[in-house]
């Protein structure tokens, strides 16, 4: 049940948030937990994942091609494209929408691909591909589109391994100590922190979002068009390829998704003295998180 009312207690979430999140104290509180049960959603996630299904999925050459053209070849293009319809007087704001969008997710699209009853392990299988792969091209992007050049520095990198690793760890250790009805009990609580998460990063981030409306009208078109057209792209290539329904949940999220974290953490450090991207990518996020619950809705529809 919790499962399937979860787009709408996470819409009610957002309200709950933005009300509570007037609040200074309350706002830094739930801004703290963000990361904790981020992790903690991760974990009860990896707890779903079959991973003895993980050795196939790696050899499913069909996916992971379809899926890395996706995210690499054609998103970042896509990108760019938006940025000149909409942004092109506006390059500084235009370079935080880049930044956004062609940095495919790694923890959000694996919650939502479980939501909508995807292929978690599939969806598992490519994280560390797409992890790996834009680490190395984000700053090829900004270079060729703007004439930008720098690397990601380490700490980002660890960080976000470690973000990734410990949840993923913790499960394993569990599964191998816990029979799977306990598993089964703990992974059930996941939409819980799904909303908690959604309830404390809406709520710490509030006063971005009320601060710059004008920022919120101005890239709301671009980055909703791109979420609409990277679902009917990655639909009508699962149809091509004839992916059964479960790996088009995953092809759907892991193409939909971005990861905004990352984007975040690279802006405050290599663009320090540009806060609009900061602002922007802060914003990105925050249309994000309905859109992918409301998509793992429509695929449900589907089956």
């Amino acid at each position: 049940m919790l499962e399937r009312l979860s787009p709408v207690l996470i819409l009610i979430m957002m309200g709950v948030a933005l009300f509570i999140g007037q609040y200074e104290w309350m706002a830094d509180v739930l801004g703290a937990l963000v990361m904790p049960l981020l992790m903690a959603l991760l974990f009860l996630i990896f707890l779903d994942v079959p991973f003895k299904d993980i050795p196939a999925s790696i050899k499913n050459y069909k996916f992971n091609f379809v899926s890395l053209a996706i995210n690499f070849i054609w998103t970042p293009v896509l990108a760019y494209i938006l940025g000149y319809i909409f942004l092109l007087d506006q390059p500084v704001l235009w370079l935080g929408l880049v930044m956004l969008l062609v940095t495919p997710c790694t923890d959000w699209y694996i919650i939502f691909t479980n939501l909508a009853k995807g292929n978690t392990a599939l969806s598992t299988t490519i994280l560390p591909i797409n992890f790996i792969l834009q680490i190395i091209l984000l700053p090829v992007y900004i270079y060729l589109f703007f004439g930008v050049f720098e690397w990601v520095s380490f700490s980002v990198v660890f960080s976000m391994i470690m973000t990734l690793i410990i949840p993923l760890a913790l499960a394993v250790v569990i599964k191998l100590v816990f029979p799977g009805e306990y598993l089964q009990r703990m992974s059930s609580v996941s939409p819980v922190v799904l909303n908690l998460a959604v309830l404390s990063i809406f709520a710490s981030e509030r006063d971005t979002l009320f601060n710059n409306l004008n920022l919120l009208q101005t890239i709301l078109m671009p980055i909703l068009l791109f979420f609409i057209i990277n679902f009917i792209i990655a639909n009508v290539a699962a149809k091509i390829f004839k992916f059964n329904y479960r790996n088009t949940v995953s092809l759907v999220m892991t193409t939909m998704a971005r990861n905004s974290p990352l984007a975040l953490a690279i802006a405050v450090v290599v663009f320090d003295d540009m806060p609009i991207i900061t602002l922007a990518l802060i914003i990105g996020l925050l249309i994000e998180i309905p859109v992918l619950a409301v998509t793992s809705r429509l695929m449900q529809m589907k089956m």
